[in-house]
Parts: C-alpha cells; structure tokens; sequence
C-alpha cells in the first residue's frame, strides 16, 4: 500500500509541473492530447521517420496519419533568452534527434502549457503555436481557439485557427466555422472555413458541405466552395450529393 501512494504521489507531482524554459536550446515537455487525432511525426516515402530538429525552422511536416490512440503529445520549443527560436508538436512516440541535448520537462498541465505558448504567439510562429495548442486536451486550448478566430485577430491567425479547430475539434466547432462561412465579411475567410469544414473527417465533412451547398443563404462563392470540396472528396456520399443536383 505504500508503495502504491508512493507511485500515486509521483505521478501527481509529475503531472502537476509547470514549463519552466529559463535555459537556452530545447526543451521539451509531454501535454495529454486531444483524443481522436493521428500521429505527428515526419515521414519518407509514405513511411515513419525520425524528424531532425536542428535543420531549418519548419523544414519538415507532420502531417496527420491513421488515429495513434496515444495518450500524450510532446511540444518541443528551441529557447534563447526566453525568446521561441523554434516550436515543434509530434506524437510522444515520435522519434527525433538534435545535435544539442533536450531539456526534458517531464509532463506538464495542460493549461499551464496552453498559458505559455499564448503568451508567446508572434508573427513569425503563428502557425506552429495554433498547431502546438489545438493538439491539447481540454477547455483551455478550445477556448485560445476560439479566441484567435474571432474578429478583430489578423486574418492569417483566423485562417489558422479555424484550419486546426477543424483537424482537431471539429465536433465542437462545426457551427463556429460554418458561421464564418455564412456571414463573415471577407471573402477570403469565407471560402477558407468552407475549406475548413471539408477537413472535419469523412462523413462529418460531407454532411457540413452539403449544407452548406443546400442553403441559400450562404453567399455565393461560399456555396460554390462546397461543391468544390464535395467533388474533391473521395466518397460515394459525395458522389450523391452531386449526382443528385446534376440528375434531379
């Protein structure tokens, strides 16, 4: 039984850190992902391989693959004097290599993580630190979301934001992204979060597209983004949805 609360009380100290990156070069820390996405690693040739982080800031992808099932995802931030020189999300299970060692932080809370790479959104990593929060679990991340997609943001962090909210929490913001596609006032935006919803995952993209093409009261352009979308989609769903409107 001792043993037992001695395991419990480490992992409640684990859990509970914070980030702490007062060193220079990279740190790293673990976060609980958000369940039902795929694993983020690098890839050759269709095949999984360790992604090098020393080369140039952003050089290689992550792209999402089948559904991981993993627990945890793993943030990986080159610091100098405090400052993001880098940022990197991957599956925890992803291999990397540095030629500098990693500074590893351990499990970090969730929110606490969220806090941190809020306060460090600038222009020039605005896409790694969305990508970095959609991946976290929780409110938290959903509300920064949120947040960076609302007017008055610059449109490339609205753009960014309703892209990663569709890859990662399209379930929770469907209705968002299909607002902005109704009535935001730009143009651009509009046909984006059409784009967006074609991201939402099979049948969840065709039925938000379809709506979309059905109502008459989406602007034009945002209609005619949806059958775009639905004729680029391989699916017999969508394939119907078309037939349909061409064979009455």
């Amino acid at each position: 039984m001792r043993f037992l609360v001695s395991l419990l009380f480490v992992f409640a100290m684990e859990a509970s850190a914070q980030v702490s990156t007062g060193s220079d070069g990279w740190q790293s820390w673990r976060i609980e992902k958000q369940p039902g996405g795929g694993e983020m690693c690098c890839y050759r040739s269709g095949r999984k391989a360790g992604c090098e982080l020393d080369g140039r800031p952003g050089h290689h992808q992550a792209p999402m693959a089948a559904p991981d099932g993993q627990r945890f995802a793993r943030i990986y931030a080159r610091m100098q004097d405090d400052e993001v020189l880098d940022l990197h999300t991957f599956s925890d299970s992803c291999p990397v290599t540095t030629s500098t060692p990693i500074n590893d932080l351990g499990l970090v809370d969730n929110a606490d993580s969220v806090d941190w790479l809020s306060a460090r959104i600038s222009d020039r990593n605005l896409d790694e630190v969305l990508l970095a929060i959609s991946v976290h679990a929780g409110d938290k991340a959903l509300s920064r979301l949120k947040t960076s997609a609302q007017p008055g943001r610059s449109h490339r962090e609205r753009e960014q934001a309703i892209f990663w909210m569709a890859q990662h929490r399209g379930s929770e913001t469907r209705q968002l992204i299909t607002d902005v596609a109704r009535s935001d006032p730009s143009y651009r935006l509009r046909e984006h979060a059409v784009f967006a919803l074609s991201q939402l995952g099979n049948v969840d993209g065709i039925d938000a597209l379809t709506a979309v093409l059905a109502d008459r009261s989406f602007p034009m352009n945002s209609r005619k983004q949806a059958l775009f979308w639905l004729a680029q989609s391989d699916s017999d769903d969508a394939f119907a949805v078309i037939d349909g409107y061409l064979d009455p």
